[in-house]
């Protein structure tokens, strides 16, 4: 379970003696075995780009929150603060604009399927709109009708997403619940599971709604989500939780990633507040208190963390938001300075990702190659 921690050690020894001086002119890090000793090591992912201007037809992004990459590969912003969804190309171009007929009020969350059809939590307005790619509208998802929703409770939601089912998945606060394509409440996620009984089944039955509401758990609270090719929801919990902030949902509603303590002990609770799954199931989760990037692997090992607090390129104020498209780039959503920066991946962490994939293939004298030999026979060509 380890060897992914004591592989990228190994390299970084061998760097310090073999490796040019400019492959450590970097910040990225890992953790050492206890947990809270930086270890730094080469650069894992350079920024190539940082998109800030859309043309005259958009201008400048304004308190966006939320980004999207779709199959393929191109972004869609919540341009929460200009009451609309920018569609750009992987290079940052303006594709479209959708407004839902100028109708649109603070939407924080946007979501394509394969059809391109467009769904954005229009915030403001307490619902969900579904628009065709085309721009046109085709319905609203509003508040559900459900005995388990407090009536006072007013329908913001978030980040949303369609499951391969079609049920939205939606952070409403920081609640994170399910409704299906007719607009029913179908339950919270990652509530624990309660075990049955016939005295909770017949208040259900015939309680009166103070009685039936006592029996209801109150939901666990979430900062965001994505969905895996897997199908596994990830999710990360909000920063009052001390361990097992990262979550892996499977269908019956379990969390099957390890319950280990995730950021750094040392900096208290982590903020995290997005999370994107590459297709090596690796979890690139963003953090908001140290402005970074944290990749864990599928079994919860860290990998590396790169990014940091600043207005320069690569450096954040305000992270919301982060997504990867087929190619491997990352790119993270800067609220406040209304930066898009797309990182791709370096020499180093390639060679890393190809011996972790040997290893999980038990093919472990290549596992060592790879992550030694081969990447300084690059660096010195």
């Amino acid at each position: 379970m380890r060897f992914i921690k004591m592989l990228a050690l190994f390299v970084c020894c061998l760097l310090l003696f073999v490796a040019p001086v400019s492959a450590l002119g970097s910040t990225d890090y890992i953790l050492d075995t206890d947990g809270r000793t930086h270890v730094p090591i080469p650069t894992t992912y350079s920024v190539e780009e940082v998109y800030d201007y859309f043309g005259e037809g958009a201008g400048f992004l304004s308190a966006a929150t939320d980004l999207f990459i779709a199959n393929d590969d191109t972004l869609y912003v919540a341009d929460t603060g200009n009451n609309r969804v920018l569609h750009l190309d992987a290079n940052g171009n303006l594709l479209k604009i959708y407004t839902a007929d100028n109708s649109l009020s603070g939407p924080q969350g946007v979501y394509v399927d394969a059809d391109k059809d467009v769904y954005i939590s229009d915030t403001g307005n307490n619902r969900i709109v579904h628009i065709s790619a085309a721009g046109e509208v085709i319905e609203e998802f509003v508040k559900p009708d459900s005995e388990l929703l407090d009536e006072e409770m007013l329908f913001e939601p978030g980040r949303i997403a369609l499951s391969p089912q079609g049920n939205f998945y939606v952070l409403q606060g920081q609640y994170f619940m399910s409704i299906d394509a007719s607009n029913r409440f179908c339950g919270y996620v990652g509530n624990n599971k309660v075990a049955f009984s016939l005295r909770a089944m017949l208040i259900r039955t015939f309680g009166n709604k103070s009685q039936k509401d006592q029996l209801y758990q109150k939901p666990a609270s979430y900062n965001s989500f994505a969905f895996g090719e897997d199908g596994m929801i990830y999710a990360l919990t909000d920063e009052t939780v001390s361990s097992g902030q990262i979550q892996a949902i499977n269908a019956a509603g379990s969390n099957v990633y390890p319950a280990s303590k995730y950021g750094e002990p040392a900096m208290g609770n982590p903020r995290f507040v997005d999370v994107a799954v590459s297709k090596e199931k690796n979890l690139y989760v963003l953090e908001q208190r140290t402005n970074q990037v944290y990749i864990y692997d599928s079994k919860g090992e860290l990998l590396a963390v790169f990014g940091g607090k600043g207005t320069i390129k690569g450096k954040f104020e305000l992270p919301v938001a982060v997504d990867i498209n087929s190619n491997g780039d990352v790119f993270v959503l800067d609220k406040q300075t209304g930066y898009i920066h797309r990182f791709s991946q370096t020499v180093f962490f390639k060679q890393i990702l190809t011996a972790i994939s040997c290893y999980k293939g038990g093919r472990y004298e290549e596992a060592m190659t790879a992550s030694g030999e081969d990447y300084l026979l690059l660096e010195n060509r």
